[in-house]
């Protein structure tokens, strides 16, 4: 791109020198005026993921010089888009992390990550007061110095437990297989399933979001058996699920 620039730069520059000799040689004065243009300010938002059951982060992409304030405005589960938090340039606050730099909203409710202390080029935003079972919308609103404004389009992602990753499965004595999976933060417990075909059925429901291993003392031997988890918790009397991880497989059945 560099490269690109330069030899459009270099050709224009040979091209106005020409124009200029040709005038010179006919005897045509030139008159230039000054005209300042300025660069179109502009707002795109990308990626957006939910995580830990109580987060969303979502890209943003500035294009402009300054302005007076940012706007994060969501809306939830098809709800009306409301106002969750605002920055602005004067009022700003960064600190330093491994990454890059952050600061939180006026509110309190949302930080913005950047590559260097100002939101600038691609940031992204994270909304720390979301709840699992809920599905989220934002757009973001800018009020550039001249008092014009852009809105954003919108972006959307639905919160939900995290996948309950089984880390370990095993069976010592061909008696019993025991497994260890992942911790989900927001859990209220687990649901474990297992199946010798196709036909997957609940063995075990755990009803703590802190233990996370199971020993299942219902097999037999020389038999393979499948097994995956979800984690579960409870949003306003109603159940949420975490999605299932991958597929685990235990065998009883003794090597040759």
């Amino acid at each position: 791109m560099k490269k690109t620039m330069h030899n459009y730069r270099k050709l224009l520059k040979k091209n106005l020198m020409l124009a200029l000799m040709f005038c010179l040689t006919l005897g045509i004065g030139i008159f230039t005026n000054s005209v300042q243009v300025k660069a179109a300010n502009s707002l795109k938002l990308g990626n957006i993921q939910a995580y830990g059951g109580s987060q969303v982060a979502f890209e943003a992409t500035f294009k402009m010089n300054g302005y007076q304030k940012i706007e994060i405005y969501r809306s939830t589960s098809g709800g009306a888009f409301q106002l969750v938090d605002n920055f602005t340039e004067e009022g700003e606050l960064w600190n330093t992390y491994s990454e890059g730099w952050y600061t939180v909203g006026n509110k309190k409710k949302v930080t913005c990550y950047a590559d260097n202390t100002k939101v600038a080029g691609q940031v992204v935003f994270e909304d720390d007061s979301v709840t699992v079972g809920n599905r989220y919308s934002y757009k973001v609103v800018l009020t550039c110095y001249d008092g014009s404004k852009i809105t954003s389009g919108t972006v959307s992602v639905a919160v939900t437990l995290d996948t309950a990753e089984i880390l370990n499965i095993y069976s010592a004595d061909a008696k019993k297989v025991k497994i260890k999976w992942r911790r989900v933060s927001k859990a209220q417990g687990y649901q474990i399933y297992r199946t010798e075909g196709k036909k997957w059925k609940v063995i075990k429901t755990i009803k703590s979001g802190k233990k996370v291993t199971f020993v299942d003392k219902k097999v037999k031997k020389n038999k393979v058996y499948r097994y995956k988890v979800r984690a579960y918790g409870t949003v306003k009397g109603k159940k949420v699920y975490g999605n299932f991880g991958y597929v685990c497989k235990a065998s009883l059945k003794k090597l040759l």
